[in-house]
């Protein structure tokens, strides 16, 4: 899907249900007005959103044209339950994401 400059794609007022792979352009990710981190290309956005539906707090935004693949809930379990491989790279993925979160 493609998204606008300045498009929500995550936002504390939206619930998730899914994550999204960036194809192309760039994402803002910012809380409480301050940026964090600019995700780019092959970088997954709200990947907690599978494993906890409370609205994030982080506001994810689009700073350019960009292409999004979203894996809602539902698709995402499939995929895990066919390929252990790709649940392994989740899972370290998760675990580096919360590593960062500590170190801070």
């Amino acid at each position: 899907t493609k998204f606008p400059p300045g498009k929500a794609v995550l936002a504390p007022d939206i619930n998730p249900d899914a994550l999204f792979v960036i194809l192309e352009g760039a994402v803002s990710i910012s809380r409480d007005g301050a940026e964090l981190h600019v995700a780019r290309e092959h970088e997954v956005l709200g990947a907690w959103a599978l494993f906890d539906p409370e609205p994030m707090a982080v506001l994810a935004k689009t700073v350019e044209d960009t292409r999004l693949l979203r894996i809602g809930r539902d698709e995402f379990y499939d995929l895990l339950s066919d390929n252990s491989e790709i649940t392994a790279s989740i899972f370290a993925m998760l675990v580096k994401r919360f590593r960062q979160l500590v170190e801070r």
